[in-house]
């Protein structure tokens, strides 16, 4: 708008960030008349992590008697110019989501799982600092393995633009006290920074489950072949084993004939394990008479 009081020709509007002259309507006004012109900008990536777009264009006229070939000349009068601005607010929505997935679905002591990490930027700003956290106790550290596809370089400092996917590992041994509890429950958080310097996190579980197959034998043996006399002592040893997948407690073996309970040299036993107790029996005369005991 011409807010002079006389007429201004070659009027002119540079924006820099719409990449310089906008074309007006008209270049000639008459005080009190005005003139449009349009530009068009496509918003980037720093613009939204900015927060805002702030676009500032110069307005420029000449007004008579001004020499465009002496234009250094101080007899020249002033080009009137005034400055326009316009400040867009970006409504930013930092998120980010965690997917975490476990390759087995058993457990068996002292092999691994090995879970997979995915975190993707769901938000529309920049994340920067972006991290992957496992408070399982035994876990290995997390090997980040690449955004995006592309393979990430150890002690790389990760930034994650909106729809980039980070990719990561880590492994866990499988105790029997895993086994005995009948899962592996792993929580992992990942968290990154925003723009404006806020945590924006996400959290994701996995859980790893094992039936119970409680199982267990028992061996007994004796160190005679046959017995001869009223009198002989026999003695009896007892051999008992886990062979189910969890660990036995307050085992107890019970011979009646050798009075009740047997002592054994261990009560409690992991799968696998094996404890042995040992008793005596001192033959009569109705087993020989019965010819077996």
């Amino acid at each position: 708008t011409n807010t002079g009081n006389v007429t201004l020709t070659d009027i002119q509007v540079n924006d820099p960030m719409l990449g310089g002259a906008i074309e007006l309507e008209e270049t000639t006004l008459a005080p009190g008349d005005s003139t449009t012109g349009t530009g068009t900008y496509t918003v980037t990536q720093d613009d939204l992590d900015q927060g805002e777009i702030d676009n500032v264009a110069i307005a420029i006229g000449t007004p008579p008697g001004f020499d465009p070939d002496d234009p250094d000349n101080p007899n020249n009068p002033p080009k009137p110019e005034d400055n326009g601005r316009d400040r867009i607010p970006v409504i930013q929505h930092p998120a980010i989501t965690l997917v975490k997935e476990a390759d087995r679905d058993n457990l068996i002591v002292s092999e691994e799982i090995v879970y997979t990490f995915t975190a993707t930027n769901t938000g529309n700003v920049t994340l920067r600092n972006v991290v992957i956290t496992d408070i399982l106790a035994g876990i290995s550290d997390i090997n980040y393995i690449s955004v995006n596809g592309e393979q990430l370089a150890e002690g790389t400092s990760i930034t994650l633009q909106p729809g980039d996917v980070l990719v990561a590992q880590a492994s866990y041994l499988i105790q029997q006290a895993d086994v005995d509890n009948g899962e592996v429950i792993n929580n992992a958080t990942v968290t990154g920074i925003s723009p404006k310097q806020e945590e924006v996190s996400a959290q994701a579980d996995e859980i790893v489950e094992q039936d119970h197959y409680p199982a267990i034998s028992l061996e007994k043996t004796s160190n005679v072949e046959e017995v001869t006399k009223v009198g002989q002592t026999i003695e009896f040893t007892f051999t008992v084993t886990n062979t189910g997948n969890v660990t036995l407690t307050d085992i107890e073996v019970d011979d009646p004939m050798l009075g009740g309970t047997i002592e054994l040299e261990e009560t409690t036993l992991a799968p696998g394990e094996s404890t042995s107790g040992t008793g005596t029996y001192v033959v009569t005369q109705e087993d020989l008479d019965n010819g077996i005991i």
